[in-house]
């Protein structure tokens, strides 16, 4: 009786192995397709220079890669500014100023019609709390 529990546990263990290998190689195939999915998606956003089927050129391909790092680093520059502007004001204000923020906030949303200042796809409202979605 002893050997037959045995071989049962080692079968059935087996099969618990076997359904997590299959399953790891099924997340490793869908991580390869999404890696294959972006990079074509990567290569569709990068023009092409030249108007034939012609890898672009060394200039053509640098002068993209340097327009690339200079709208990154103009993004970079844009949210350093947002986030000093933020560490400013919460300086200014003191230690009681972030509720005191927060409820000017909800203040200025509830004064404001539910859908002013937002486009078209976001009309909708939320039955239960009021805002818009």
């Amino acid at each position: 009786r002893m050997h037959q529990d045995r071989e049962e546990a080692m079968l059935k263990s087996s099969r618990e192995r076997e359904a997590e290998r299959k399953k790891e190689e099924q997340g490793v195939l869908n991580q390869i397709a999404a890696i294959e999915r972006a990079a074509a998606a990567a290569m569709v956003a990068t023009p092409n220079i030249s108007g034939s089927g012609k890898s672009p050129s060394a200039a053509a391909v640098a002068a993209h890669s340097a327009a690339a790092a200079q709208e990154r680093a103009t993004q970079c520059h844009l949210i350093e500014a947002t986030v000093e502007a933020a560490k400013r004001r919460r300086l200014e204000q003191g230690p009681g100023g972030v509720e005191e923020t927060r409820s000017h906030t909800q203040e200025q949303r509830s004064s404001t019609s539910p859908t002013e200042g937002l486009g078209a796809w976001s009309a909708h409202k939320d039955s239960n709390s009021g805002q818009s979605f």
